[in-house]
């Protein structure tokens, strides 16, 4: 989604978060200073009602995107000292993951729930229950939903070498070049495969 400003014609795209939560939000022009209300919620509600022709807000235009209903993931898990990898593993976006150290306790969290496991002799700072991870579809496109489970030594995000530690179920979209770190050492990284 994005916004072009009525005073001087500049467009901003609009995080695709708000979309999916259906958050209104006030804009500011990086350009000009220009502010906007951005009714999003309204489209939004529109938008899952399926009515005809929801309108947007003037000078708001919604972007459509290729659909990704072929698309596969992979995730790598390694130890950011040694460089060694513990595994490679194709994820699929129907399906939720929770990565752990016990397969028994995360059954007990979410029986549905596919189990990434890390042994102990790979990290032993990694939580029994550690993480979920999960896909979000936003405008057609699958989105990599991360949540901590109340994880002893925190799920920290590097985004552009950049470090961010979520709270206790705090959950984040991650895009990705983003790589997770969980205990003292384990890395896991994103990649996509269209087939």
């Amino acid at each position: 989604m994005q916004h072009t400003c009525k005073s001087c014609g500049t467009r901003v795209k609009i995080p695709e978060e708000w979309i999916l939560i259906g958050l209104d939000q006030r804009i500011k022009c990086q350009v000009c200073g220009n502010r906007v209300n951005l009714k999003i919620k309204e489209f939004v509600d529109k938008k899952n009602a399926s009515t005809a022709k929801g309108k947007t807000p003037k000078g708001t235009i919604i972007i459509a995107s290729k659909k990704e209903t072929n698309t596969s993931y992979r995730l790598s898990i390694t130890n950011g000292n040694t460089n060694t990898t513990l595994a490679i593993l194709d994820i699929y976006t129907h399906k939720t993951y929770i990565v752990g150290r016990s397969v028994q306790k995360i059954k007990l969290m979410d029986q549905s729930a596919e189990p990434i496991i890390i042994p102990t002799e790979f990290d032993s700072a990694v939580s029994r229950v550690h993480f979920e991870l999960k896909f979000s579809a936003i405008n057609g496109r699958s989105k990599i939903v991360i949540k901590d489970l109340n994880s002893l030594h925190k799920t920290h995000l590097l985004r552009d070498g950049k470090p961010q530690t979520l709270g206790a179920q705090e959950q984040v979209f991650i895009d990705i070049s983003d790589i997770v770190k969980i205990g003292q050492n384990t890395l896991i990284g994103f990649s996509k495969s269209d087939f």
